[in-house]
């Protein structure tokens, strides 16, 4: 799935490409991937709105347009966000896309259909599901170790699941849960009350510099390709 580093850069790629931009059209190719909270008809309602800010909390993206009105985007297994030319032809895997008036389009694709997009008034986005992990933003300020350990320390089971449900930090996923890991040393399958202090340092370190430096590496590598898992690396 996208998680924080992916949508890091996703985010600052839309936030440099749509913000502005007013909506001309939409299409909803496959209706059961939109939940339209904030109005009957989400095509004509979206319609003549302009994004004004695009923001990342964990694993999700929120797309805030003008007169209240917010796309929020939960890719988890395989969504991916692209900016396309109108010209280019859609695919079955292409389930939701706004146009603008410069020709390009927003789309929405899922190979495996799993991702859901709500359109959404703010005081809807409380309702989401999986809108809001607990846990502190990976890439946000980094807890001390001290913080980082207290709030471990309500944990008992494997320390991969604890990294990936979010409630410690959250944007991490399965592959960036073996990384961080692999660099802590740390087998996935050790249970929290079995980690040494040592293991908890080094994970905490971990932790925070596997998304930062990934971060680094995507914004090379995807450029402004959104829709790309570059993952090989």
């Amino acid at each position: 799935m996208p998680e924080a580093p992916e949508l890091a850069v996703v985010r600052e790629v839309l936030e440099r490409r749509i913000v502005g931009l007013s909506v001309s059209a939409a299409r909803v190719l496959h209706p059961f991937v939109l939940r339209s909270l904030a109005a009957e008809n989400f095509a004509s309602d979206i319609v003549g709105r302009s994004f004004v800010a695009v923001t990342r909390y964990g694993k999700t993206l929120t797309l805030a347009l003008s007169g209240d009105r917010y796309l929020a985007v939960v890719p988890m297994l395989s969504g991916r966000l692209q900016l396309a030319s109108g010209k280019e032809r859609t695919t079955k895997r292409t389930l939701l896309a706004i146009s603008f008036s410069d020709s390009t389009e927003l789309r929405y694709l899922d190979d495996r259909q799993m991702g859901m997009v709500y359109y959404a008034r703010q005081e809807q986005l409380a309702s989401i599901p999986k809108l809001e992990e607990t846990g502190p933003d990976v890439l946000d300020q980094p807890l001390g170790l001290d913080a980082f350990a207290h709030r471990l320390r309500a944990f008992h089971g494997e320390i991969k699941g604890i990294l990936t449900r979010g409630a410690l930090v959250a944007g991490i996923g399965n592959a960036y849960a073996d990384e961080v890991l692999f660099v802590a040393g740390v087998s996935p399958f050790r249970r929290r009350p079995e980690l040494t202090s040592e293991e908890i340092s080094r994970l905490h370190a971990a932790v925070y510099s596997v998304p930062r430096e990934a971060v680094l590496v995507l914004r090379g590598l995807m450029g402004d390709q959104t829709h790309l898992k570059p993952r090989d690396w």
